[in-house]
């Protein structure tokens, strides 16, 4: 039987879209194909999948460190908010579908982690 199911959180259980318009690119005049190639670098991602970095800003600074252009100290902390706020209208905006299979799941017995 069953005792417990691990779900990752973003990009299995809620999805954080990015802003048409004030997101982590359009801020540096770069395409999402381009933000995602620094962003999804895989040494960085492997770090914050191992939870070696511990917060926003942090990531931040390791994207932006692998961007081979100057960037504004402005252009950081509106990224570093664009990003926020993308996490947390994820956050927000869990899929319904997502919400019923968990409730399902929980009042089955199974612990959810």
């Amino acid at each position: 039987m069953m005792k417990a199911i691990y779900f990752d959180l973003f990009f299995t259980l809620i999805v954080p879209r990015y802003e048409k318009e004030n997101n982590e690119f359009t801020i540096l005049g770069i395409t999402a194909e381009e933000w995602e190639h620094y962003a999804e670098n895989d040494a960085l991602y492997r770090e914050r999948a191992l939870g070696l970095v511990k917060s926003e800003e942090e990531i931040i600074e390791k994207i932006l460190a692998k961007i081979p252009f100057e960037i504004t100290e402005v252009q950081k902390k509106d990224i570093l908010l664009a990003r926020e706020n993308r996490m947390k209208n994820a956050l927000k905006n869990i899929s319904s579908d997502v919400l019923e299979v968990l409730k399902e799941l929980k009042t089955r017995g199974i612990k959810l982690d």
